[in-house]
């Protein structure tokens, strides 16, 4: 039997509808191929005439919604509308991130382009530091403009600068309540908290939980790890395991704590949402392991809140798992229904 091939333009009607209809969450696991799954499934209700070429209408969307998935960072609650938007945009030439013209935002590009920090400083008052989260936003933009034009070269510097601001920062003499307020080199940390949570993450967890100061070049290791290769299941009990009689010191570890807390609370109150629910996950562990050996209620608290924000959270379900309830369980079992105080979008 002859198939018939569906155009382009009977499947971008489709992923219209299944925008509009399906409310479905896009996930950070989320590929292209999972979404034109969802699109086909939405649009046949898993009926498959034999007369269409599926597989030719499976690869199609898979190119059509790749460029605009590019575009959703992190857990994204009732994206499909969204994504369905960002292909519309893309196909007009338009990108999704700023709403400029896409042709001719490449043709006025300037011959330099400045850094976020210069921006940021740009049309700032003296008398006040610039907003934070203004300064995150252009060095979010930076972070992907250097890594559509330098590729892996490109991650692996940002996520360098991103270790070296962290230990400069925790090394920083300060007062114990006192935020930090290098706006530029908290916005460096925020954008690899965003781009590669795991690494960032587990790089601040053995930074602070360890029970020695890791060098400049094995916090540079840690980092620079592929997220998919980062031992988050293990972590804890690694990180455990290297004090002596596998008990961590529990004024040590208060004290880094509170030094990674200047760090992290500014970040976490100014950051996309994405990055705020990465911190929750890293709390969790933080607090699970300084208060190792009593129930685990408020590191199990940060890691509900993290899940809220993305159910896939490898840091607050490793928490989860470690850390004991009231009655002594661990798991799922006490956490409650994480779909009705989902983090947003910012």
């Amino acid at each position: 039997m002859e198939q018939r091939t569906i155009d382009d333009g009977e499947l971008r009607q489709w992923i219209d509808e299944w925008g509009e209809e399906s409310h479905d969450d896009i996930l950070p696991s989320d590929d292209e191929a999972d979404i034109a799954n969802r699109i086909l499934e939405h649009h046949t209700r898993g009926e498959y005439p034999d007369d269409v070429d599926w597989n030719d209408a499976w690869e199609s969307l898979r190119s059509i919604v790749g460029p605009a998935l590019e575009h959703v960072h992190g857990f994204f609650p009732d994206g499909a509308e969204t994504l369905a938007r960002y292909v519309r945009e893309i196909d007009m030439g338009i990108d999704p991130d700023t709403g400029e013209d896409l042709e001719r935002a490449a043709i006025e590009e300037p011959a330099f382009r400045t850094s976020f920090r210069i921006r940021a400083m740009a049309d700032a008052d003296p008398e006040d530091e610039p907003a934070l989260d203004k300064v995150i936003q252009a060095a979010d933009a930076d972070y992907r403009h250097d890594v559509i034009s330098g590729g892996d070269v490109a991650r692996a510097d940002w996520r360098n600068a991103a270790a070296y601001e962290w230990r400069r920062l925790m090394l920083e003499p300060h007062a114990p309540t006192d935020p930090v307020s290098d706006v530029s080199a908290l916005a460096v940390i925020a954008v690899s908290m965003r781009y590669a949570p795991d690494a960032t993450r587990a790089m601040i967890a053995t930074d602070v939980l360890g029970p020695d100061m890791p060098t400049m070049g094995g916090l540079r290791d840690i980092i620079g790890t592929p997220e998919q290769d980062v031992s988050v299941d293990t972590l804890i009990t690694d990180l455990v395991g290297q004090w002596p009689d596998a008990t961590p010191d529990r004024d040590t570890l208060t004290d880094r704590d509170h030094a990674a807390w200047r760090i992290l609370s500014p970040i976490q109150q100014n950051a996309p949402a994405p990055v705020e629910g990465h911190i929750y996950g890293l709390l969790g562990m933080l607090d699970h392991v300084e208060y190792l050996g009593r129930t685990g209620e408020t590191g199990r608290i940060h890691a509900e809140r993290a899940l809220r924000f993305d159910p896939s959270d490898r840091f607050a379900s490793a928490v989860l798992d470690t850390a004991p309830t009231a009655d002594g369980s661990t798991g799922l079992a006490e956490l409650a229904d994480i779909a009705q105080d989902r983090g947003t979008i910012r």
